[in-house]
């Protein structure tokens, strides 16, 4: 047992204060707030074994760019081994699993908030290394006998994770940081600490904790130098072990010319020969592969390789090296950023300004319908099927509220059983409709008489008296559209949308009426199926 002398113990309580204060402080700057509320629910759901498929998807349909880029990642070759196009978040759940999309969702949420707002190269580069770390870890768990290689990813991702958020968050104390390694020749690690009081790592694994990641992620934020003198002794060291070995490989290609390759793998080898044997031969297969991967999916990240210095130095160690491609051997956090680079940053941000855009809602309702018409071929859960179709109405339609609502047997109300929008729990609870006459409100004409009702102006709509009080007491909403799911003459249930003033009032076109009701149809044809 190691007992700490009275300085230790008030340096070490000295840090943690200057920790939590500067947690405390990054916690209110600019959009953090609202990512680490996005981070922090999904990794909560996630670790809940109760959690639904709608808790999760709703979570992530509320980033509406992250949204668009999870659909794009699922349905690349990178995940979908499926063979048909994934279009809804809840599907993408049902068959990657809660951790696959979990992984997928907090990678793009936090290198989304980096690219989108960027204000320095060597920050975007170092978002770039930080995503490459993780592609290397993937390709080398195959090679280490790991088998979760999407975990191994996401880990070796999150490493730098610290390093990260204060150069994007705290620039003006991490150019101290550079500054007092560069002038004391020591490292970042140990700068950060003389300058902030504690270090990035420390940074990094206190923001995890806040977003609730999983303890191997955050085990997996440890200096490499921690985990490579010595065997693992299980899976978690095993990880941290690797998350070390592919950003160590990274830092290496990106600031170590391709004429010191042998010495630099030998090196590194050297390092880590107590966690695992890897012949230079094998990383440089893993490098190569990397970098195909990386590429393969720059389009789906908006990264443009031939503009990052970073990622062209990568490819001057891999096959696809061209002339030129390894400018001298610059490390990642280099502060030199040429005019040039800034000009070429500018181009690549002009190409990818699509990148975060929704596709137009007609594209959204037809990939629906055919993603649903795909699922009712072969064996289907009906909750599922049901949330396929809000979540393909609410994305395309920009609805604040979808819902699905169906008769109580036990009580004379039609109930809301789940949905998506702005807080979806509360509104699930109190959204009840009493059973009455056709002619006593939108909801009961709708349900008795299966008529389709659209209000696209509340306050102007000409039975004002068939708006019920209790409605509007709940809700403040612009425009209403009600479509019974209806068998011969029983009708099943109520699909309900709406847009609040905030989000405009809803004008519909004919088109994107009809594909609506195909999809309130394909509803009732799960139900004929299943009986």
């Amino acid at each position: 047992m190691t007992i700490m002398k009275p300085a230790e113990d008030t340096h070490k309580k000295t840090n943690e204060k200057a920790l939590e204060a500067m947690l405390a402080r990054i916690q209110r700057k600019g959009d953090f707030p609202a990512m680490s509320e996005n981070i922090t629910t999904i990794c909560r759901l996630t670790s809940k074994e109760s959690a639904s498929v709608d808790e999760l998807a709703n979570a992530i349909l509320d980033d509406f760019s992250t949204t668009n880029k999870l659909l794009k990642v699922v349905n690349s070759v990178y995940y979908n081994q499926y063979g048909q196009e994934i279009s809804t978040i809840s599907r993408a759940v049902i068959l990657l699993g809660f951790q696959q999309v979990r992984n997928a969702a907090t990678s793009l949420m936090l290198f989304e908030g980096l690219m989108n707002k960027s204000h320095a190269a060597e920050l975007r580069d170092s978002a770039y290394a930080a995503f490459f770390s993780g592609v290397i870890a993937r390709e080398l768990a195959e090679q280490t006998g790991i088998e979760d290689h999407e975990e191994a990813r996401i880990c070796a991702m999150f490493h730098s994770l610290g390093k990260l958020l204060v150069q994007f968050y705290l620039p003006e104390e991490y150019a101290e940081i550079r500054k007092a390694a560069s002038e004391r020749h020591i490292s970042e690690t140990r700068a950060c600490r003389a300058v902030l009081g504690f270090s990035l790592e420390d940074f990094g694994t206190g923001i995890a904790k806040i977003w609730r990641f999983p303890d191997r992620i955050i085990a997996s934020m440890q200096e490499p130098n921690v985990v490579a003198g010595r065997k693992p002794a299980n899976t978690d060291e095993k990880m941290a072990a690797l998350s070390g070995f592919a950003n160590e490989l990274c830092r290496i290609t990106s600031s170590v010319e391709p004429s010191r390759r042998d010495e630099a793998l030998k090196a590194l080898s050297d390092k880590f020969k107590q966690c695992f044997t890897l012949t230079e031969k094998q990383i440089d297969k893993v490098l190569n592969s990397s970098f195909e991967s990386m590429t393969g999916q720059s389009e789906l990240l908006n990264i443009n390789v031939k503009s990052s210095r970073l990622l062209r130095r990568i490819k001057g160690w891999t096959k696809f090296a061209e002339p030129g491609d390894f400018a001298g051997a610059v490390s990642v956090t280099d502060a030199a950023v040429s005019g040039d680079y800034e000009r070429m940053r500018g181009a690549e941000e002009s190409d990818g300004e699509a990148a975060g855009k929704a596709e137009d809602p007609k594209t959204i309702l037809i990939k629906g319908i055919q993603d649903i018409t795909n699922t009712l071929m072969g064996e289907f859960s009906m909750d599922n099927v049901f949330r396929m179709i809000l979540e393909t109405m609410y994305r395309a339609m920009n609805f604040s509220h979808v819902l699905l609502c169906v008769k109580d047997p036990r009580k004379p109300f039609i109930g809301a059983r789940f949905g998506f929008g702005r807080d979806i729990d509360k509104l699930v609870k109190l959204f009840a409709v009493p059973v009455g006459p056709s002619d006593s409100d939108i909801f009961n004409r709708a349900y008795n008489e299966a008529q389709d009702i659209i209000i696209t102006d509340i306050d102007n709509h000409a039975d004002k008296a068939s708006i019920p009080l209790w409605y509007r007491r709940l809700l403040k909403t612009t425009s209403v559209m009600i479509l019974p799911i209806s068998i011969g003459k029983v009708t099943l249930g109520l699909f309900y949308a709406d847009r609040i003033p905030s989000d405009g009032r809803l004008e519909l076109s004919q088109d994107e009426l009809t594909y609506l009701k195909v999809l309130r149809n394909q509803a009732i044809l799960a139900v004929r199926q299943r009986r």
